[in-house]
């Protein structure tokens, strides 16, 4: 179980700069805006009697209870990663434009590197020596914070760039695309409860909001999945309604029944869509861009038209067509394609 030691704090994240031109996300706008969260960090590899100063990545998840839902962004603090498993996020705007977009979040209260012989014996005397730190800075009215920056690569320049830009174990260097201050984070409030509010947290990199979306790296896309898998069987199918977790907007969906339900649309709520009585319906919004579904399919195309064998290919795009007929026909084109001009 990764992540199983770590510490929460309640906070907020305002927004410095005019970020619009990038993105619909309502809590990024406008400037001045601030938008509550709860954060959780972390050890990654030690187990819950483990020490804090031990040698080890950093995981943070941050929870943004925004107007239209929660937001959940989850990451580990290390200057280069060391497997290939992003975190990156697209943006896109009104006009439908991808961006993709790498957050850093840079401490305001400075950089401390502990020697290897003080964070040997901080492990034996105050093995909780960071969490209890975190607790009375907030307690004495010191809150920490952290300036967020993001650097902002388009889709046409990551289809170009001189590597995979996607590769967790690669920077993107700041002289192509040098980093912008949109905000900040504040941690101000402890929680009551140590095991309701930080224990029960639970984290689902799959949670956007519109005008945030996922990128395409297929280890990010196994996370999709599998966080939401690990805090149903952690915590429960209804684990979205505890307090922490409950989203600060109003929720609407047709979801109802199962272990341990006690709100939302358990009661005389009609629960199936369409139906007559005004429930909630779907936008029918669009979360690609048609062009961004065309570069999809030649991005699959590029790899598969260089297979040699036929039957190889078909099977390939067999499973593309029972995903989606159409979405499996333009990948077949596309291949056809590539493989006329050859």
């Amino acid at each position: 179980m990764v992540h199983a030691k770590g510490s929460g704090a309640y906070g907020y994240f305002e927004v410095t700069a005019d970020v619009t031109r990038w993105t619909r996300a309502k809590f990024l706008a406008p400037i001045g805006k601030r938008t509550e969260l709860f954060i959780r960090c972390s050890t990654v590899a030690g187990e819950k009697g483990s020490a804090d100063s031990v040698r080890d990545p950093r995981g943070f998840a941050i929870k943004f209870y925004t107007e239209e839902g929660n937001y959940d962004l989850v990451g580990n603090n290390t200057p280069v990663f060391f497997i290939r498993d992003p975190l990156k996020f697209p943006d896109f705007n009104a006009a439908g434009k991808v961006s993709w977009v790498k957050y850093h979040f840079k401490t305001d209260q400075g950089i401390k590197n502990l020697f290897a012989e003080e964070a040997a014996q901080l492990a034996g005397t105050e093995p909780d020596h960071h969490q209890r730190d975190l607790l009375k800075a907030i307690e004495r009215g010191e809150f920490p914070s952290w300036t967020v920056t993001v650097q902002i690569m388009s889709a046409a320049e990551a289809a170009n760039y001189r590597y995979n830009p996607f590769d967790l174990t690669k920077v993107w260097p700041n002289l192509d695309y040098p980093q912008i201050t949109i905000g900040r984070m504040v941690l101000n409030r402890n929680p009551e409860n140590y095991f309701a509010e930080v224990e029960q947290a639970a984290f689902n990199p799959a949670h956007f909001v519109p005008g945030i979306g996922p990128s395409p790296d297929k280890m990010l896309q196994g996370r999709l999945f599998a966080y939401g898998d690990t805090h149903r069987y952690r915590i429960g199918v209804n684990h979205t309604q505890l307090p922490v977790n409950r989203p600060h907007a109003p929720v609407n969906d047709y979801l109802r029944d199962g272990a341990m339900r006690f709100d939302g649309n358990s009661g005389r709520e009609k629960n199936y869509e369409p139906n007559s009585f005004d429930g909630p319906v779907q936008s029918n919004q669009p979360v690609w861009a048609p062009t961004a579904v065309q570069r999809l399919a030649a991005n699959i195309a590029g790899r598969r038209w260089q297979v040699t064998k036929e039957d190889i290919i078909e099977r390939s795009i067999a499973h593309f067509r029972k995903a989606d007929p159409e979405y499996g026909e333009r990948v077949a084109k596309a291949v056809a394609a590539k493989r006329s001009a050859r």
